[in-house]
């Protein structure tokens, strides 16, 4: 007996969103009718949670946590006579939201998979269909083909700030730079800084909501405040900039809640670019549009939380040498996949 199972769209460049309906056709060939017993087919949703076993630990913790699930049985089935094969067709559709016990419905989580050396989270959508086949006697033997469905979901977009602020104190360059102004050295008065010691200030801004949208380019900006009297006492230099998306992943299956923190490397410039004005905006070149590629949407639920944060770090130095200071501005930002593409429909006139 031979399976083969199809679904009505190529699972391999679409992925499903909520409320997609699905449509699976089931094939048998290489068996007789009188020998096909129930068939039955299970689409579900999973969340597994799994813990490493730590040095004093004994064996691997695996928690899982059932998100749907929806099973369908037959026995009806189309027969083509020629090839002596049967068609058994099945219809499901995917959830809107997460059935749980909160007050505003919670999302699905797309589907993931991320792992550390601690723990592992996954979550999987799969259509299984089962064939129960006659044997000998009285003897049932059952075969399972299984199929895994891509899933995505947009999250629902908050309000949030499209702009940070760091600081950096200028007497970190106190190698170089005077605080006292009483400070001489051959008669000569070395350069110093005012006793309220003046902050530089990386701003970091992108559009208005800060969203990520996966495979897209988003502007990022980045603007260096300098106060007057550093630029008039020292000479300041932007020597490097580094952009790292982090996501953090909590999972809370039962009683137990992990969290997982993955960084993404974004761009990395070095370089040796001098400070000549109070308000100085960053040129980052080809890297001026941030762009996300294997990042999974956003989500907050009562199961699972994944949450981003860009952070941007620029290296500042006093003069050309090795001692430098950076400064880091962090901005909670919504990653999310693309809309799906629109299909144009052909329209005959009569």
């Amino acid at each position: 007996m031979k399976l083969k199972l199809t679904t009505d769209r190529d699972v391999n460049s679409q992925a499903f969103r909520p409320g997609d309906s699905l449509h699976v056709n089931l094939q048998i060939e290489g068996c007789k009718p009188t020998s096909i017993g129930e068939v039955t087919a299970r689409f579900s949703g999973c969340l597994t949670l799994i813990l490493s076993p730590q040095r004093n630990g004994c064996s691997m913790n695996k928690s899982n946590y059932t998100l749907f699930e929806e099973s369908k049985s037959t026995t009806v089935s189309s027969i083509c006579t020629l090839t002596c094969t049967y068609t058994y067709s099945f219809a499901f559709r995917f959830p809107t939201s997460l059935a749980c016990a909160c007050n505003t419905k919670c999302l699905l989580p797309s589907t993931l998979d991320i792992s550390d050396k601690q723990m592992r989270i996954k979550t999987k959508y799969s259509i299984n269909i089962s064939v129960q086949r006659r044997g000998f006697g009285r003897v049932m033997k059952r075969k399972t083909v299984a199929q895994i469905l891509p899933f995505t979901c947009n999250p629902i977009i908050p309000s949030m700030e499209s702009s940070c602020t760091a600081t950096l104190q200028a007497d970190k360059f106190n190698n170089n730079l005077a605080t006292s102004p009483e400070a001489q050295t051959d008669n000569r008065r070395t350069p110093y800084l005012p006793p309220y010691s003046p902050s530089l200030r990386l701003e970091a801004i992108l559009p208005q909501p800060p969203i990520l949208m996966r495979g897209r380019g988003t502007p990022v900006r980045l603007i260096l405040h300098t106060p007057i009297e550093v630029l008039q006492y020292g000479n300041i230099y932007v020597r490097s900039i580094n952009m790292q998306l982090q996501s953090s992943a909590t999972a809370t299956v039962r009683s137990s809640s992990q969290l997982l923190v993955h960084d993404r490397r974004g761009c990395l410039i070095v370089g040796l670019v001098p400070v000549a004005t109070d308000i100085l905006e960053l040129d980052l070149g080809e890297w001026k549009k941030f762009t996300v590629i294997q990042s999974k949407p956003t989500l907050k639920s009562c199961l699972l939380n994944l949450e981003y944060s860009l952070n941007i770090t620029v290296g500042i130095s006093k003069g050309t040498g090795c001692h430098i200071e950076y400064i880091t501005a962090c901005l909670d930002v919504v990653v999310m996949d693309p809309p799906p593409a629109y299909q144009l429909l052909d329209y005959n006139e009569s």
